[in-house]
């Protein structure tokens, strides 16, 4: 055993002082600062390899169309299948850097066969051939099976910042696959507020055009009778108002039949295979009002910033590696196996071989490539920094752009409300007068114009503000009003529970 000791103690070494070069990464304890209510941005999130919790902000709602559909989205959407088989490659890529640690074992068996003449055989032996012609041969079998092994000693920590940068990009891998769940769950959202909120302007289309209908038969009868101050101006006029509001109707069932078909491929589903007119759109339920000052710590909730700073860690890790390059490399190889010219002998252990190596590779010189690899990775990883606190400055600036936004379409529809209130009782009193005759036509066609306009508006106003709600829970990273995220995964229901719906 002695002869094994030097080898022994090489092993113990590297195993018990093995140091690991290149720095460690540490978050900026202020990534940014604002002067508004999230000035102070709190920079300490709980895990990030919990990633993959999904806030059910969508319940919010309170529309069983969206829990029904956010279901169907998660199972069949084609861009997550994309994300998932992401992730299963980040995670191999983890599996290929660990192997790295381990020794390489391999088996081998060979035989060969050759022939050589008793001529040549003398002169490489240097040996006179004894008996027989020189230019007889003689035919050589030599048979031989053996185990070798190889172990590359992590002694500077190279595998590991490898399998850590490996690490870091698999968990921001997920962290993106939740941002796409979110911001796929935000277009189903708003494809269902348009869908609604179209469906709302048809319909009160619908009522304009046989308001107006009305209009026309009423003025067209005045004309016929001759009635005092009814020209044929008037009835071209009344014909332009309908034809006006009727006109919109094709342009409104295009717009809902493209946002219908938007949200069969969101689905994953061939447009035109979910049946949207069976759905009933029931009306929205109104925003509800939030405090201003959240706490700043609900950013990092949010998982594109979660992975914006696992790439930093991976690309931190990175510096390690092409650190460690500057440093020896120490391989241990190892065989174990039998030679002989006879299979019976090799089965026997006849012909014993077995060798025990350590190899050491320093690199003197590369043309500068190694120094300049770590300067790469360095600047990788300032970008990445700057990168990762213009995201935070950008997601700050995405919270208080919805507040400020939901505070005014507050004000607008409240405005707007008043506005459609006053401009349904002038229409009604207008209409009233002129049957009487005592207010021109012109007058009661522009307010039934404006009447319209101030509906649809109102409705374009309650979209934004609705639009507006889901940009503030994706800036937040989901409801605010949960005490956590939400870890599990959602149900998934089968295709036949699809089908069935």
């Amino acid at each position: 055993m002695s002869r094994y000791t030097g080898y022994i103690c090489v092993l113990l070494f590297a195993l018990t002082v093995s140091c690991t070069v290149g720095p460690e990464y540490r978050r900026p304890e202020k990534v940014a600062e604002s002067t508004s209510a999230f000035k102070e941005y709190i920079s300490h999130v709980q895990d990030v390899t919990e990633a993959g919790g999904i806030s059910r902000w969508w319940r919010r709602m309170q529309d069983p169309w969206m829990d029904r559909h956010v279901r169907l989205l998660i199972e069949e959407n084609l861009q997550l299948k994309e994300a998932a088989a992401r992730i299963e490659q980040a995670r191999a890529q983890i599996g290929i850097e660990k192997g790295e640690r381990l020794p390489d074992i391999s088996l081998s068996a060979a035989t060969r066969r050759r022939v050589q003449s008793l001529e040549s055989l003398a002169i490489s032996s240097g040996v006179p051939a004894v008996g027989g012609g020189m230019d007889e041969r003689i035919y050589i079998t030599q048979v031989e099976a053996g185990l070798s092994t190889s172990w590359q000693l992590d002694l500077f920590g190279r595998i590991k910042k490898r399998i850590s940068a490996a690490t870091g990009r698999y968990q921001a891998f997920r962290a993106d696959a939740v941002a796409l769940v979110h911001s796929l769950i935000a277009e189903l959202a708003r494809g269902r507020v348009a869908l609604a909120t179209l469906k709302r302007r048809l319909e009160l289309t619908e009522e304009t055009v046989e308001s107006r209908k009305i209009t026309l038969n009423t003025v067209e009868r005045r004309y016929r009778l001759g009635a005092r101050g009814i020209s044929a101006e008037d009835v071209y006029l009344a014909r332009e108002n309908l034809s006006s509001a009727a006109s919109i109707l094709p342009d409104l069932r295009r717009q809902m039949a493209e946002q219908a078909y938007s949200l069969d491929v969101l689905m994953g589903r061939v447009p035109g295979f979910l049946n949207f007119s069976d759905i009933t759109l029931s009306p929205l339920p109104p925003p509800q009002d939030i405090d201003v000052g959240l706490p700043a710590h609900l950013l990092d909730r949010r998982p594109d910033l979660q992975a914006a700073e696992l790439r930093l860690i991976a690309e931190t890790e990175e510096i390690g590696v092409a650190i460690a390059n500057l440093y020896p490399d120490l391989t241990l190889n190892g065989n174990i196996g039998v030679q002989n010219d006879d299979f019976s002998d090799l089965i026997r252990g006849n012909g014993f071989l077995a060798s025990l190596a350590g190899n050491i590779l320093v690199r003197i010189f590369e043309g500068g490539r190694l120094r300049a690899n770590i300067d790469l990775q360095e600047a990788q990883a300032r970008e990445l920094a700057a990168s990762y606190a213009r995201q935070v400055l950008s997601a700050i600036a995405e919270v208080e752009i919805a507040l400020s936004n939901s505070r005014y379409l507050s004000e607008r529809i409240a405005e707007l409300e008043i506005r459609k209130t006053n401009i349904r009782k002038a229409d009604e009193e207008a209409w009233v007068n002129y049957r009487r005759g005592l207010r021109p036509l012109v007058e009661v066609l522009e307010l039934q114009r404006r009447r319209y306009n101030a509906e649809q508006e109102y409705l374009l106003t309650a979209q934004a503000a609705w639009n507006n709600r889901i940009a503030l829970y994706l800036a937040l990273g989901g409801d605010w009003l949960d005490e956590k995220p939400v870890l599990r995964p959602l149900p998934v229901p089968t295709v036949s529970d699809h089908e069935r719906r």
